[in-house]
């Protein structure tokens, strides 16, 4: 395990603002103000998604970048004429959203839809409900996953475009919906770069010092990643009975009571932590593994494990799939491993890891200029600058008004606040 003192970070949740100091990034827009909706605030999407472009944009003032919650619908509506482009995240079909999506295109303000998972396509709840371990058995579970992803594939119809994190995911949203697409990254925000900054300067003062003890870090989140473990885990056991030095450090909610069992103070797990303290976590292994399944959801998921790792100095060993395979260039950032290749690449890792340390330099210079700072703003300043343009330019035109005229008029029809 790396020696690292920096002190664990007294956090707080930094999207904890007021409606009123979000609206007064939009009544200070003057035509060039963005609005992400998501339903409530939470760790994962919400922060990737709609709190991290508002952050990045605080303090320039190009453009003004805000976040609002399902809650707050009825403020925006009050404040509509202050919006110049929508962004809707991972939200479900509601009567409400409905409306105000319908409003928001009368008035000619663009609508995009920001979804960072497969998981708008009904016809893909069987693959996703196996990928991710839930009780197939269950007849609550398919309830469930068919009404979350058909609510969130009815609010994805409502958008004039789409929005995701890689081409993957934004190629099969563009063809199910046949709308224009964009990509936006996952990225770091201010936080997250203070904090991994300060370690991994301690960690080169210290030459990357460590105690005896190698550390092989799983970051799994929540349960649903039990069948991506599994891929790595037989390697894992092998390796820790032949070599007494190498511990797992887990961090979530992964059931490894059995290896706990065999293997006693080695097996390390901490519940999940906030994403400020998590970069403190990760620092702490030396090696970082990303196993995934390889399917059509995992190919959507971002490379987000990698770079959190890379800018605190832990090496990534992952799964190929699209995302991973395009950001680490395999034995120069990082590892790419194949679900038969783990013991064998563990194993080389773990006996030459003073050689592969010295990868930690390049990975995490990739990682800073891919996922901070000016290349991010440019990604995002061009979705905003094309849609915002679109918006005012008078496309939408006469057909489009009547028809989120007639949308609106129908859901009232439907909902008997009107008579035919």
């Amino acid at each position: 395990m790396f020696v690292v003192e920096t002190p664990a970070f007294d956090y707080k949740d930094p999207w904890d603002t007021g409606l009123n100091d979000r609206l007064k990034k939009l009544w200070a827009g003057g035509g060039r103000a963005i609005a992400y909706l998501y339903e409530q605030a939470d760790n994962s999407t919400f922060r990737y998604r709609a709190f991290n472009p508002a952050q990045h944009f605080e303090m320039r003032s190009d453009y003004f970048v805000s976040y609002f919650f399902a809650n707050e619908i009825e403020a925006l509506t009050r404040n509509l004429d202050s919006i110049g482009l929508l962004i809707v995240c991972r939200c479900r079909y509601t009567h409400v959203l409905g409306d105000f999506v319908a409003l928001c295109r009368r008035k000619g303000i663009k609508v995009l839809y920001d979804v960072d998972d497969m998981v708008f396509d009904t016809e893909l709840v069987h693959l996703i409900v196996d990928t991710l371990a839930q009780d197939l058995a269950h007849p609550g579970v398919w309830d469930h996953w068919y009404a979350y992803i058909g609510r969130l594939g009815a609010a994805l119809e409502l958008a004039d475009g789409v929005c995701s994190t890689n081409e993957y995911l934004m190629s099969a949203m563009v063809a199910k919906t046949n709308k224009p697409g964009f990509i936006v990254p996952n990225f770091l925000n201010d936080s997250q770069l203070e904090i991994s900054e300060r370690i991994y300067l301690e960690k080169c003062s210290r030459n990357f010092d460590r105690n005896n003890q190698l550390h092989i870090g799983y970051f799994s989140g929540t349960p649903s990643h039990a069948n991506d473990f599994l891929i790595a885990k037989s390697a894992i056991i092998d390796i820790m009975e032949q070599k007494d030095h190498v511990c797992l450090f887990v961090v979530g909610y992964l059931d490894i009571s059995d290896l706990k069992q065999k293997f006693g103070s080695r097996i390390i797990q901490y519940p999940i932590h906030d994403f400020v303290n998590l970069q403190r976590l990760i620092s702490l292994a030396e090696i970082n593994i990303v196993p995934l399944q390889n399917n059509r959801f995992t190919n959507a998921k971002s490379e987000l494990k990698f770079f959190e790792a890379s800018i605190v100095g832990s090496l990534t060993l992952a799964t190929p799939t699209l995302a991973y395979a395009q950001s680490i260039k395999d034995g120069e950032t990082g590892l790419l491993v194949e679900d038969w290749e783990w013991h064998e690449k563990l194993t080389d890792v773990i006996e030459n890891y003073d050689d592969y340390i010295q990868l930690a330099p390049a990975a995490r210079d990739y990682c800073l200029q891919t996922y901070a700072g000016d290349t991010i703003t440019s990604k995002l300043e061009a979705v905003y600058r094309q849609n915002l343009a679109l918006a005012h330019s008078g496309r939408h035109g006469a057909s489009a008004e009547r028809t989120a005229s007639t949308r609106v008029a129908s859901m009232q029809l439907e909902r008997g606040l009107v008579r035919a």
